[in-house]
């Protein structure tokens, strides 16, 4: 109800005024990174038994059906560790990010979390490449290069950048140096102030951010989906029937699904509140009529004055 009022308040100063309306997000629940990534994981992992069940399920309610509800022992284990183990790879990070951020030093946090990232790729390096030794052996290498095809997207990409791989919010840190000592500043923050060079700056950085945001977003919705849906069919054995059109369309479903979920959680409500608080600053053009009209002037028209009204 307090949003359909905030929504509501917006349209009648849009009516009443020409300028955009400066009010007061409502405040919204929205989940720390371990409660989200503990969903997205559970969310993954469903999806991933969900196609499953539509690529061996069995007809064993007919008489001469010698399988059970689904053909479990058709399926390779060392694929489903695989998948799970691309699953869980953020929310193992974030749980030990929270567990050393709670005991250690804040001075000694920049080496901690570099050392945290180090240690958690080294360990996912070494299960992913042990369990694609051993895939090697049983299916034609093609195959297996279908395993990391993702991970060669996001080499392309990001290059050897671990942060965005186990961190979506590091896309959003700045490290400055104030006083000689190094600190970390988000680009997403909000800042009163009536200087045009730190207003454009600012506008800058989160127009970046926002963009940094949809490319994690869309790239963990696909990367996510890939692991789910499209993997499994890789590795079916050529002799198994299932319906194909079903379990392709899973694939955008669980895809849009996720993109979704992503969208509610790095977009929430205070972060577009953000956003329109720099675009109120940063003021808007606004072309005057004169008598003569081969004197084109633009006259700039600020929203705000000399202080910052409302942040």
């Amino acid at each position: 109800m307090e949003f359909f009022n905030f929504l509501a308040d917006c349209l009648k100063k849009m009516k009443s005024d020409d300028t955009l309306p400066r009010v007061t997000s409502p405040r919204m629940y929205n989940d720390g990174n371990i409660t989200f990534e503990g969903l997205m994981v559970i969310f993954a992992s469903f999806s991933t038994y969900l196609q499953y069940l539509n690529i061996y399920k069995s007809v064993w309610w007919l008489p001469n059906s010698n399988y059970a509800s689904w053909k479990m022992h058709l399926i390779d284990y060392q694929v489903v560790v695989f998948i799970l183990a691309m699953h869980c790879r953020r929310f193992i990070y974030c749980l030990i990010t929270w567990v050393f951020h709670m005991l250690c030093p804040q001075h000694y946090w920049k080496f901690i979390r570099l050392f945290i990232r180090l240690f958690v790729s080294v360990i996912l390096f070494l299960l992913l490449a042990l369990l694609a030794f051993d895939l090697y052996f049983k299916y034609d290498y093609l195959i297996i290069m279908y395993l990391f095809m993702p991970i060669i997207g996001y080499l392309c990409y990001y290059g050897f950048k671990a942060c965005p791989f186990f961190d979506m919010m590091c896309i959003s840190e700045k490290e400055i140096i104030i006083n000689g000592k190094p600190l970390i500043q988000y680009t997403n923050m909000h800042i009163c102030t009536s200087n045009p060079k730190i207003i454009r700056s600012e506008v800058e950085n989160m127009r970046d951010d926002f963009n940094n945001r949809l490319t994690q977003i869309l790239f963990s919705s696909f990367f996510s989906a890939y692991y789910a849906c499209f993997l499994p069919l890789v590795f079916v054995q050529t002799y198994v029937v299932y319906e194909e059109h079903w379990v392709l369309m899973h694939f955008p479903f669980v895809m849009m699904t996720m993109g979704m979920m992503l969208c509610i959680h790095y977009y929430p409500v205070k972060y577009f509140d953000h956003l329109h608080k720099a675009a109120m600053h940063l003021g808007r053009w606004k072309r005057v009529k004169l008598d003569r009209p081969h004197l084109p002037i633009h006259l700039y028209v600020s929203l705000f004055f000399s202080t910052c009204i409302g942040c």
